[in-house]
C-alpha cells in the first residue's frame, strides 16, 4: 500500500483552493491505468492534495461498446464517480482510433466500415447520447486520440476520419453545445505532412489537444534527449504554433526523473511557464500521472513505455520526489493549493512519532 508518507504529509501541508479563471492544471492518469485497481481512488485522493482541478482520461470505444447493444461502462463509471468525489473536472477522449494502434476501436459489427459510413456516425451519435445522459458533467469530449499516430499509417483513412469528426462536432453543437469539442494530436515525432493535416480538422473542434513529449521522448532511440531548458520552451511554442490561433490544451506531457531528478524538475517549471504565458488562449494543461510506476510493469506491454516508469511526481511507495515540491511550489504559486509552514512541521513531528511507533 502507498499509504506512508505522503499522505501524511498532505493532511497537514496542503489544502487545494477554489479554481481561478486561469487555465486548468491537472492530471491525464492521476491512477496508472495498469495498477492495482485498490489504488484508484488513492490515486485520486493524492491527486486532490496536488491540487488537481481537472482529470483528462481516454477510452477505447470498443472497450465500451463492444458489439451492438453490448456495454460495459464498469470503468468509466469507476472513473467518471471518483472525479466528482473529489471535485475534480472530467475530460474524456472516447477513442475510434488511439495514438499508434494499427486497429480500429470500433464496435465489433462496425468493423470494416470507412469512418465516414453513414451507420458508423450514427452508432457513435447514439453512443455518445447514451454516454453523455449517462455522465452529463464530463466537460471535454474528444473523438479519438493522437489521431495524426494512426493515421499516418492509414493514409487513406485521413479524409473519412475528418469527416467523421466533422458530423460528429456538428451533432455535439446541435445536441450539447455547452461540452467544448477537442481533437487531439500527438506532437512528439511529427512528420511534416501531419503539420499540414491539423488545419483541416480546426472547423471540426473548438480546441486542439497537445499531446506532447518533446522533453523526454525520442522516437528513433530508447534514450530519452536531453534538453535545454530553452529547447523545452521551443518545443512547447512549436506545438502551440500550429495551432494556428486556435485555442488549445494539453492534454499530456511529462519529463522523466530517471537519470536526473532535476531535469523533471525544469520542465515542470517550463510546464507552469508556459501555462501563465498563455493563459489567455489555454482552456487546461495536463501532466501525465502522479505516481511512478514499479519497474517492469509496463514493459509488458511495450520496452518503449518503460521509460514513463518515472513520469510521476511520487515513487510508488508514495515517497515525495524532487518534482513533486517543484509542483507544489508553482501550484502555491498559480494561487491552487495553499502550503503552511506551521503544517509542515506538524507534518514532520507526525512522521517522526509514527517511525517510532512502527519501531515498537
Amino acid at each position: 500500500m502507498r499509504v506512508h508518507y505522503f499522505l501524511i504529509f498532505t493532511i497537514f501541508v496542503s489544502a487545494p483552493l477554489s479554481s481561478t479563471s486561469d487555465p486548468l492544471v491537472g492530471f491525464c492518469w492521476v491512477s496508472a491505468p495498469l495498477s492495482d485497481l485498490t489504488l484508484f481512488e488513492e490515486g485520486f485522493y493524492t491527486a486532490h492534495h496536488l491540487g488537481c482541478q481537472i482529470e483528462h482520461r481516454q477510452f477505447n470505444w470498443n472497450d465500451i461498446e463492444r458489439d451492438r447493444g453490448v456495454y460495459n461502462w464498469s470503468n468509466v463509471d469507476q472513473w467518471y464517480n471518483t472525479c466528482l468525489k473529489y471535485g475534480i473536472v472530467p475530460s474524456l477522449a472516447v477513442c475510434p482510433v488511439n495514438s499508434n494502434s494499427q486497429i480500429r476501436n470500433v464496435p465489433r459489427d462496425l468493423q470494416g466500415m470507412p469512418f465516414d459510413d453513414c451507420d458508423l456516425i450514427l452508432r457513435l451519435n447514439q453512443f455518445t447520447h447514451l454516454l453523455l445522459e449517462r455522465y452529463p458533467e464530463i466537460a471535454y469530449l474528444s473523438f479519438g486520440n493522437e489521431i495524426n499516430y494512426y493515421l499516418r499509417s492509414h493514409p487513406g483513412d485521413v479524409l473519412p476520419y475528418l469527416e467523421l469528426c466533422q458530423h460528429m462536432y456538428e451533432y455535439m453543437k446541435e445536441n450539447y453545445p455547452h461540452i467544448p469539442v477537442l481533437v487531439i494530436v500527438g506532437f512528439t515525432g511529427m512528420i511534416k505532412e501531419e503539420e499540414e493535416m491539423i488545419s483541416n480538422f480546426l472547423p471540426a473542434c473548438d480546441l486542439v489537444g497537445i499531446s506532447t513529449y518533446h522533453a523526454c521522448i525520442a522516437l528513433e532511440s530508447l534514450t530519452p534527449p536531453r534538453l535545454t531548458e530553452q529547447e523545452m520552451r521551443e518545443g512547447f511554442e512549436y506545438c502551440i504554433n500550429l495551432c494556428n490561433g486556435k485555442r488549445f490544451c494539453v492534454v499530456e506531457t511529462c519529463a522523466f526523473s530517471y537519470p536526473d531528478p532535476g531535469y523533471q524538475v525544469m520542465y515542470i517549471h517550463v510546464f507552469f511557464d508556459v501555462i501563465r504565458e498563455h493563459k489567455e488562449d489555454m482552456e487546461f494543461a495536463c501532466w501525465f500521472g502522479t505516481y511512478d510506476w514499479c519497474p517492469g510493469t509496463l514493459t509488458m506491454m511495450d520496452p518503449f513505455l518503460e521509460q514513463f516508469n518515472t513520469a510521476g511526481l511520487l515513487s510508488p511507495d508514495g515517497t515525495p520526489k524532487a518534482s513533486y515540491y517543484a509542483w507544489m511550489e508553482e501550484m502555491s504559486h498559480s494561487g491552487i493549493v495553499r502550503e503552511s509552514p506551521h503544517r509542515f512541521l506538524a507534518a514532520v513531528f507526525v512522521v517522526v512519532i509514527v517511525i517510532i511507533l512502527l519501531k515498537i
